[in-house]
C-alpha cells in the first residue's frame, strides 16, 4: 500500500519535471521492491547516464547486481563507490562487500572486508556477529573436506574457538537497547562452534597419523625413485664408457693397420725404385730421362754405325781389294760435306801414307813378292784410274747413296786403324 503510493508520487513528480533525477530513482527503487528487477535496472542506468556524481544510483545497481547473483558485477560497483565518494571509510557499503563475497564462497576475503569494518566502528555488534559466523563457516568447510592438511585443520581450530567466544559474549550481551542481531541464534552458534571444535580435536589427531604415514610412503617412494634412477644414471654411464673405449680401440686398431699399409707400400716402393719422397729429385727424374734418351739415341746411332763399319771392313779386308778402298775413299772425299767426314777424310789419307810406306819396305826385302805386288798395284792402279775416271758419272747418277759412301768412308777408316 505503501510503495504504490510512493509509486503515484514520483510518477506525477516526473510528468512535471521530466529531469528530476531523484524521482526517476525513486521508481527504480519501487520496481526492485516489487521484483520487476529488468525495469528498475533500466531506470537505474537512464539515471546513471544522466548524473554520474551520485553515489545512490551506483549503489542500487550493485544491490540489483547482487540479487540476480552477478557477485563480481556488484563487488566492482561497490568498490569504485567506496573509492569514489566515501574514500574507502563507509561501513554500510564494506558490509554488503562482506555480504557478497559470503554469498560468492570467498570466506577469506570476507573475513578480511569484515575485519576493514571493525576496524572503522570496533563497538559495531553486527559486524563481529558476521565475522564469527564466517570464520564458523569457513572452519566447518575445512572438516567437510575430504582431503585437508594438519596446517587447514589447526586453522579451522584456531577460527573455531574464536567464534565461539564471539558468539557466547554477543549471546549473553545485555542492555538497554535491543541489539541488531538475535542473543539466541548467538548462544546457539556458540554451542555448535563448542561441538565442532571438539571433532576438530579428534580430526586433527587422525589427520596428524595420516599425513605422517603419507610422508614416510613419500619418502620410500622418493628413494626408491632416487636409487632407481641412479641405477639408470650408472647403467648409462658405463655403457658410455663401454661405447668410448671400443670406438678408441678401433680407432687405434685402423691407425695401427693404416701405419702398417703405408710402411709396406713404403718397402715395396723402394723396392721397385718408384717413390722418390723429395720434390726436387722427382722434377729431375722428371726431366732426366729425356735427356737420357736423347744420348741414348744419339749413341744408339753411333753404335749402329760403328757396327756397320766393322762389317764392312771386314768384308774389304777378306777380299783384299785396294783398288776399290781406294775408288771409295775418293767418293767420299768428293762427297763429304760436314766436318766429320773432313775428320775422317784426313785420318784415311795418313792411313794410305802408311800403308804404301809399308809397301815400300816389303818390295826392297823381297824381289819376288815385289814383282807380284807390282803387278797388283799395277791392276789395282788402272782399276782405280777407271774409277776415278767414272766417279764423277756416279756421283751424279747415286746421290742417294751418299749415306752409303760415308758408312764405307768410316769402315775403311776403321780398318786402317
Amino acid at each position: 500500500k505503501y510503495l504504490k503510493a510512493a509509486k503515484d508520487f514520483y510518477w506525477k513528480t516526473l510528468t512535471r519535471f521530466p529531469s528530476n533525477l531523484y524521482a526517476a530513482n525513486g521508481v527504480g527503487i519501487f520496481y526492485a521492491e516489487t521484483g520487476d528487477i529488468n525495469m528498475a535496472k533500466e531506470f537505474f542506468t537512464l539515471v546513471r547516464e544522466a548524473a554520474e556524481n551520485i553515489p545512490d544510483v551506483r549503489l542500487n545497481l550493485a544491490h540489483l547486481h547482487f540479487a540476480q547473483g552477478q557477485f563480481v558485477n556488484a563487488i566492482k560497483l561497490y568498490q569504485n563507490t567506496l573509492k569514489t565518494f566515501y574514500e574507502n571509510k563507509d561501513i554500510d557499503i564494506l558490509m554488503c562487500m562482506a555480504k557478497a563475497y559470503f554469498e560468492w564462497n570467498k570466506l577469506d576475503e570476507c573475513k578480511s572486508t569484515l575485519q576493514r569494518a571493525i576496524h572503522l566502528d570496533p563497538s559495531n555488534q553486527s559486524l563481529w556477529f558476521n565475522l564469527a559466523l564466517a570464520q564458523e563457516t569457513g572452519a566447518i568447510a575445512i572438516a567437510k573436506k575430504t582431503r585437508r592438511s594438519v596446517a587447514e585443520i589447526q586453522q579451522a581450530v584456531s577460527e573455531l574457538q574464536q567464534a565461539a567466544v564471539t558468539f557466547d559474549q554477543l549471546g549473553k550481551f545485555k542492555a538497554a537497547v535491543k541489539p541488531p542481531y538475535s542473543t539466541t541464534k548467538a548462544l546457539r552458534h556458540a554451542k555448535i562452534c563448542k561441538q565442532e571444535l571438539d571433532n576438530m580435536k579428534e580430526l586433527l589427531k587422525t589427520t596428524g597419523q595420516m599425513e605422517e604415514e603419507e610422508n614416510k610412503k613419500r619418502e620410500e617412494q622418493k628413494k626408491k625413485t632416487e636409487a632407481a634412477a641412479s641405477t639408470v644414471r650408472e647403467e648409462f654411464e658405463r655403457e658410455e664408457r663401454e661405447a668410448l673405449n671400443k670406438r678408441q680401440r678401433e680407432e687405434e686398431a685402423a691407425q695401427k693397420q693404416l701405419e702398417i699399409e703405408r710402411e709396406r707400400l713404403s718397402r715395396h716402393a723402394r723396392d721397385d725404385n718408384i717413390i722418390d719422397d723429395s720434390p726436387v729429385e722427382k722434377k729431375k727424374q722428371k726431366k732426366k730421362p729425356k735427356k737420357n734418351k736423347k744420348k741414348g739415341n744419339k749413341k744408339k746411332d753411333d753404335d749402329e754405325e760403328e757396327e756397320g763399319e766393322e762389317a764392312e771392313n771386314r768384308s774389304d779386308a777378306d777380299s783384299g781389294d785396294e783398288g776399290r778402298r781406294h775408288s771409295r775413299r775418293k767418293r767420299s772425299r768428293e762427297d763429304a760435306d760436314t766436318p766429320r767426314s773432313k775428320r775422317r777424310r784426313k785420318s784415311k789419307d795418313d792411313s794410305e801414307e802408311e800403308d804404301n810406306g809399308e809397301a815400300n819396305g816389303d818390295g826392297e826385302g823381297d824381289g819376288d813378292r815385289e814383282g807380284g805386288e807390282g803387278a797388283e798395284g799395277g791392276e789395282g792402279g788402272k782399276e782405280g784410274d777407271g774409277e776415278e775416271n767414272s766417279s764423277p758419272k756416279r756421283n751424279e747418277t747415286l746421290e742417294p747413296l751418299e749415306g752409303e759412301a760415308r758408312e764405307d768412308s768410316m769402315d775403311v777408316d776403321k780398318a786402317n786403324s
